[in-house]
Formats: structure tokens, C-alpha cells, sequence
């Protein structure tokens, strides 16, 4: 049932009781919105009934999102019981000993909750239909009821067009219902990990091999794997992680994979992909010293052959570790690093993706029980903390090209697309279907351009290191639209991954054009 559906139940039904299930999805949008809760309380008041709802949980199928698995009591006015599923990461995963898998024989429990809506009203007091502007308050605790919070494009205070990081959490001093950035980032880190976990119990498949890079994707998707793990009770011996350096590998990121992997307990093998490439740049006539987009997909193509080839022998699953926002841009090889089993940063922005690892680095570093960060305990908690803070620090770069006489990464993504905060800013209100290219422009232009040499900097205190002009944000968000629009191609084949937000590229339930659109229709 679409959230649509529930909207639409007549209002001239008569019954004594509505149930509701559904496969709705779940997401994980930086500010929290009860839409769900309000449309309930809204029909409990016209139907002057009480309201089971349940929805499916995530042993649904996670081929582009995760089931909610919410179930919601709604009578006398309130909601009298509420459980968020497993999705919320403060309901605790089952026990160790305990299977994830769903027992066959739930049903019960569905009786059990229907009996009790019966019991709290046998003979519903009649009230007045009420429209959903009318409605009271929802319901989000139990015999609670808040204000419902989401973005009202009617407010200028909470329209997207405002908000320069829309992807992330407010700022703490912003309205006390924003989630903090650990919150946040432990909601997004439990969506990633219970739709790996579901493909992996589905298939049976008991191994996954990813490629670690020492980046920022590639971390993040590890952290991803390994509370995945946790979740389909999978022994951590059985994630296989590849380190295979090319041209541009740095000894920084080369060391920090290193480091990672041993933070977390685990094994990192090697394969150094240089001879291989060279075998075939000699194969194909490919000159080596020519440095360009040929030199560059060799590796990474040969950096997927190896992991698919790899997970074949071991009989094991290939973990992608791309980004919403790369995958937006087409920055990434096309049957190279755009290409995996199953993708578990296919709904994170880049700008999200920096956030939860500084997130997790700072609660590690403050003695947050690492069970509570990261749904799993890493082997060092000291040294993971350093680590993911080295690794948010590192300047992000695909690292095909070779390094510069001393050693250090040259080829510089965000010197190329622009900074991922103003491109995490150009995308969600491009997604958002909403505002024109002259409105998105005006608006990026106003939040992120530095302000007169003297003046005082009023901008987001997130974006003080941003050095802007006028010209510079209009040139980016051109190159923006023509590298969104030009590489839907890329997009058409993605492989399966879980959607944190609305906002999503899967070629199936998310955001979709033709592959020989023009770009020019945006940009005139």
C-alpha cells in the first residue's frame, strides 16, 4: 500500500476498527517526519475508530529500500503503542544467540494487537471528521503527542532552497527536533546494514569481498559490511578485503586501509593491479605514458574483475562502495567501480557520507559504547577513531592518475566537480523536481559565495572553509546539470542498493530520464 492509499479511504466508511498493513519503506531524512503517524491520527479522527497499522519489516525485499517494519496502535485521541522496527537504532538487534529471520508463526502477535485496540475503546466516543490541517498534533510517543516536523516550502525558515546542507542534520541551535549528527548517522549505518543483511540471508551467500581504498566510500561501506554482519549473526573471518593499488595510490591512503581494517579486526589482503594494467595497455595499443580516460578505467576495471572474480571463488557477494553523489555526476567507470552485487552507498551524499564518519569518530573518541555507535564493537576503538578521522581529513580523489614528485595525490575530485557541498546542495534540489536552474543558482549563490573581503561571514559556520565567487557557482552548477544529465546512462544499470531518502537514483523506484536526454533542456 502507497502512503497515497491511506489518504484516500473514504470518509463515509463505518467500522469499528482499521487495519492497515503495508510495505511502506522507510528512510532516514536529516530532520524527522512523522507523516506516517499524522496520516493515522488524521483517520482515526474521521473514522472515529481505532487504527491498527502494520507495516512489513525489513526481511521484505531490500532490492531498492528497507520496510519499515513499524507497528502503531492509534485510539482515544492518542497513540497508545508504537514500535519503530528494527530500523530504529535504539531498538536493540536480537541477542546473538537469536535468529534475525522473522518467526513464521507471528501471527499471533497480530491478534494480540488487535484485541488490545478493541480493549482501550469497545465503543468509540463519535467525533467531529476533522480535516488533516484540523487534525490534532500527531502521536510519536506513547500518550504523547508533538508538533508533526518536516520542510514546508510555504516556510521560508525550513525551505530546502534555505538550507545549504539539506542532506545533513540542522545545527544543533536550529529546532530541538533535528537529530544529532550520531543519531543521524546510526539511523543511516542500520538502513545500509539490514538491506546487505537481507540480500545476504536471501541468497545464503555467507562471504563478502569489497575493495578498500582507504577513502571515505570504501570505509564507510566496511562499517556498513561489518554491521551487516552482526545483523545476519556472520562471522567477520568472512569479509574479504582488497586493497589493490594503481598509478595513483598514496602511502597515505595505502596506510590508512591498513589501519582501518585492522581497527575492526580484520584481514587486508594486497594485489597490486600495475602489472596487470600494463599487460594491458600493451594488449589494446594503449600508450602508458598517455594519462587519459583509458589509463584511468583500465584500473578501475581491473579492480572490479578482481573482486567479482574473487567473490566467484569464495562463493562470496561484491559489496559497492559508490556514493549518491558520484553516481549523480557519472564520477565513476562504467562497468568498472559502478558496478557491483549490491550497493550500500547508493543513497548516501557524499556530504552525508563525511558527516557519519567524523560522527563515529568523535563518539568513539568520548567513550560512546561502541556497541551503541556502530551496532558492532570494533577491535580498537582508539585506533578506529583516529583513523576515520585521518580519513575524513584526506582530499577525496579517485587516485588513477600518477602522484606528483613528492609523492601526493594530484588529481583532486572537488578541483574538477566543485566542492560535494554545493554539489549535495545542486542535487537534492535538482531531485526535489521543484526549484528552476535560475531558482537552485540564486539561492547557491546567496548561501555559499564568501562574502566581501572585511565583512563579516554570515554564512552556515559548515561552509566558513568554502572560498566562492558568483562565476564560480554558476560555472559548477552548470558543469553540474550537463554531467548529471549526459551520464543517465550509467544510471539505467545500477545495481541493487538501499535508498536513505526519497531523493534516490535507482533506475527502478528513484529518480529516471531517458539516457539520450539532452541537457540542454535544463540549462536554456
Amino acid at each position: 500500500m502507497a502512503s497515497e492509499s491511506i489518504d484516500i479511504l473514504s470518509e463515509d466508511i463505518h467500522s469499528d476498527l482499521l487495519i492497515i498493513p503495508t510495505a511502506l519503506p522507510v528512510y532516514a531524512p536529516p530532520v524527522p517526519d512523522n507523516t506516517y503517524l499524522y496520516t493515522l491520527l488524521h483517520l482515526h479522527s474521521v473514522h472515529s475508530c481505532p487504527v491498527l497499522f502494520a507495516a512489513a519489516s525489513w526481511w521484505e525485499s531490500t532490492t531498492d529500500r528497507v520496510a519499515s517494519g513499524m507497528t502503531a496502535i492509534i485510539a482515544d485521541g492518542k497513540c497508545r503503542a508504537l514500535n519503530q522496527g528494527l530500523v530504529d537504532p535504539y531498538n536493540p538487534l536480537p541477542p546473538s544467540g537469536e535468529s534475525p529471520i522473522p518467526d513464521p508463526n507471528a501471527e499471533a502477535a497480530y491478534t494480540s494487537a488487535a484485541t488490545a485496540v478493541l480493549a482501550f475503546s469497545e465503543k468509540p466516543q463519535a467525533t467531529k471528521a476533522k480535516t488533516k490541517a484540523e487534525s490534532s498534533p500527531v502521536a510519536v510517543g506513547i500518550g504523547e503527542a508533538v508538533s508533526k516536523t518536516s520542510f514546508d516550502p510555504n516556510d521560508p525558515d525550513t525551505y530546502t532552497l534555505l538550507n545549504p546542507l539539506p542532506f545533513l542534520p540542522p545545527l544543533t541551535a536550529q529546532p530541538t527536533y533535528a537529530r544529532s549528527e550520531l543519531d543521524y548517522a546510526r539511523r543511516v549505518l542500520r538502513l545500509q546494514a539490514l538491506g546487505l543483511a537481507r540480500r545476504l540471508l536471501h541468497t545464503g551467500i555467507r562471504h563478502a569481498v569489497i575493495g578498500i581504498s582507504g577513502g571515505l566510500d570504501s570505509t564507510l561501506a566496511l562499517l556498513a559490511v561489518c554491521a551487516a554482519f552482526r545483523v545476519a549473526r556472520l562471522p567477520a573471518a568472512n569479509i574479504h578485503c582488497l586493497a589493490m593499488p594503481g598509478f595513483g595510490s598514496s602511502a597515505r591512503t595505502a596506510g590508512n586501509a591498513v589501519r582501518l581494517t585492522s581497527s575492526l579486526g580484520l584481514n587486508l589482503n594486497t594485489v597490486d593491479i600495475r602489472p596487470a594494467c600494463r599487460q594491458h595497455f600493451h594488449d589494446i595499443g594503449q600508450d602508458p605514458d598517455t594519462h587519459d580516460t583509458t589509463f584511468e578505467n583500465v584500473q578501475a576495471r581491473e579492480r572490479t574483475q578482481i573482486l567479482m572474480d574473487l567473490a566467484n571463488r569464495l562463493g562470496g557477494l561484491v559489496v559497492g562502495t559508490g556514493d549518491l553523489s558520484e553516481l549523480a555526476l557519472g564520477w565513476c567507470t562504467y562497468n568498472g567501480d559502478h558496478m557491483s552485487m549490491y550497493a550500500v552507498n547508493s543513497g548516501v551524499s557524499k556530504t552525508l557520507a563525511r558527516m557519519m564518519l567524523r560522527a563515529f569518530s568523535h563518539a568513539l573518541t568520548n567513550g560512546t559504547n561502541t556497541a551503541n555507535a556502530l551496532d558492532f564493537a570494533p577491535s580498537d576503538a582508539t585506533e578506529l577513531s583516529a583513523v576515520l578521522r585521518d580519513i575524513v581529513a584526506t582530499p577525496i580523489s579517485p587516485e588513477l592518475l600518477p602522484l606528483d614528485d613528492a609523492g601526493e595525490i594530484k588529481q583532486s575530485t572537488e578541483a574538477v566537480l566543485g566542492p560535494y557541498e554545493l554539489t549535495d546542495f545542486f542535487l537534492y534540489n535538482f531531485l526535489s523536481v521543484g526549484p528552476t536552474r535560475e531558482q537552485i543558482l540564486d539561492a547557491a549563490i546567496r548561501l555559499f559565495a564568501s562574502p566581501p573581503e572585511g565583512s563579516d561571514d554570515s554564512r552556515d559556520p559548515r561552509l566558513a572553509h568554502l572560498r566562492l565567487s558568483p562565476e564560480q557557482i554558476e560555472h559548477y552548477l552548470n558543469g553540474f546539470y550537463r554531467r548529471v544529465i549526459n551520464n543517465q546512462f550509467k544510471r539505467s544499470c545500477l545495481p541493487d542498493g538501499v535508498a536513505i531518502t526519497p531523493l534516490n537514483l535507482s533506475p527502478r523506484r528513484g529518480w529516471r530520464i531517458p539516457s539520450d536526454a539532452a541537457a540542454n533542456a535544463w540549462l536554456s
